[in-house]
C-alpha cells in the first residue's frame, strides 16, 4: 500500500498537546519562592515564573538542565505533562 504524499498546500490534521509544567508544585513542596529558586539557580524571576505558571513560549535547554538539577529530577516526566484535548471535527 503506497502512502498519500501530503503536498505542501494540503492541511494536516495534528493534534497539539497542551504541556503542562509542575514547577509551582516541586516548588511548593519545598517552600521555595520565585526569588528563593531565583537566587539558588541564577534563573531571572521571570524565567521562573513562566514555567511555574505555564505561561511559557519555549523551552530552554539550559534552563530545564539547571531546574532538573537543582530538584534531582530522574525524568522531564517529573516536571512535565502532556494533555490531549479531544480534537474538534473539522467540517
Amino acid at each position: 500500500m503506497l502512502n498519500k504524499m501530503i503536498l505542501p498546500t494540503e492541511r494536516m490534521d495534528i493534534h497539539k498537546p497542551e504541556i503542562i509544567c509542575h514547577l509551582d508544585e516541586l516548588m511548593q513542596q519545598r517552600g521555595l519562592t520565585q526569588q528563593q529558586l531565583s537566587e539558588d539557580t541564577g534563573i531571572a524571576p521571570a524565567g521562573i515564573r513562566a514555567y511555574q505558571y505555564n505561561s511559557f513560549r519555549r523551552i530552554d535547554r539550559e534552563t530545564l538542565s539547571t531546574i532538573a538539577g537543582y530538584f534531582q529530577l530522574k525524568s522531564f516526566d517529573d516536571l512535565f505533562t502532556m494533555v490531549y484535548k479531544e480534537n474538534p471535527k473539522n467540517p
